[in-house]
């Protein structure tokens, strides 16, 4: 799949889409103050015209508050997380802004809000520099900006999606593992501990059969389920 990623710097009509693109990348937020005035906008025309989309934040370094405004004003912008559609990233080039710590409180934030995972976006110099723990890879799908063709940056060995064209007029993006980053359908209940979600499930009484050792200790694990 050929797709773009849309920013406030840049002008394009989603609903006449004259470049083709199978799906689109929209910023909606960045840091804990910008809202993109142009999301809204865009985000409506992918509804009418069933274009696949995801959204991303441009990441400053602020951890669960940045994740919180994301999550916000995402929403308030018209964004709904549905099947079929691209998963969350996180836009993490800002200098001073690459604490793992940080970026793991975001990701497990947006993985709360919508049940899916959230992806990492980066390039090659930025990535090496911070070392990331291995656990990175195995949950937050790369969106690798990489024009010049450089391999995949440890702990990653794959990209999800990958940044092929970078600047005037359009950033061009290729998704060589879609089925990664293109979020499944909704489970209709969500299994929560203590307040945090840890599986998704279609039938609460198959999965306690499955799991009786947890349910065995339902009480003082608070563990239960909730419709999606």
């Amino acid at each position: 799949m050929k797709g773009v990623d849309l920013s406030s710097n840049n002008t394009y009509d989603i609903a006449v889409n004259p470049d083709g693109f199978d799906f689109f990348l929209i910023k909606t937020t960045e840091g804990t103050t910008f809202v993109n005035p142009d999301a809204a906008k865009w985000i409506a025309q992918c509804k009418v015209h069933n274009r696949k989309y995801g959204i991303y934040h441009f990441y400053r370094g602020k951890g669960l508050s940045e994740a919180e405004f994301f999550i916000r004003n995402s929403v308030t912008v018209g964004y709904h997380h549905t099947a079929g559609n691209i998963i969350p990233f996180n836009d993490v080039e800002t200098v001073g802004a690459g604490d793992a710590s940080g970026i793991a409180t975001f990701r497990d934030a947006v993985t709360k809000a919508w049940g899916c995972a959230c992806g990492f976006y980066s390039y090659d110099a930025y990535i090496l520099e911070h070392k990331y723990p291995a656990e990175f890879a195995k949950t937050m799908p790369l969106w690798f900006s990489n024009p010049s063709g450089l391999s995949v940056p440890s702990p990653w060995t794959k990209a999800a999606i990958v940044q092929t064209h970078v600047g005037a007029p359009l950033d061009i993006d290729v998704s060589t593992l879609a089925g990664v980053v293109i979020a499944p359908p909704k489970p209709l209940w969500v299994i929560h501990a203590n307040d945090n979600v840890i599986g998704h499930t279609r039938h609460p009484k198959l999965w306690e059969i499955a799991h009786p050792r947890r349910f065995a200790r339902k009480n003082r694990h608070q563990l239960g389920f909730r419709r999606v």
